[in-house]
């Protein structure tokens, strides 16, 4: 993934330089709101389970590169929880 920084006051200066640029971050914004919502909609109402079902949906390879714990922090579960869930999945 490709990251990009810029300063604040460089971003707020191509804000007002035009009115494409307020659009983009606007866009932007918008998007990394919903992602937001999306994953703190996920943790909330979405058991551990399903929860594991839809990142190994979106995102497989991401399962066989990163270690188990740092998955199951991200799925906001112990460790011994997921080896229980991929026990069951497998079966």
């Amino acid at each position: 993934m490709l990251k990009i920084y810029i300063r604040y006051s460089d971003l707020q200066s191509l804000y007002e330089s035009s009115k494409e640029w307020e659009k983009f971050g606007r866009l932007l914004a918008e998007r990394f709101f919903n992602s937001s919502q999306s994953r703190t909609e996920e943790l909330l109402y979405l058991s551990h389970e399903k929860r594991y079902l839809i990142l190994q949906e979106e995102q497989p390879s991401i399962l066989k590169r990163i270690a188990s714990y740092h998955i199951a922090s991200y799925l906001g579960i112990q460790n011994p929880s997921l080896s229980r869930i991929r026990k069951r999945l497998v079966k």
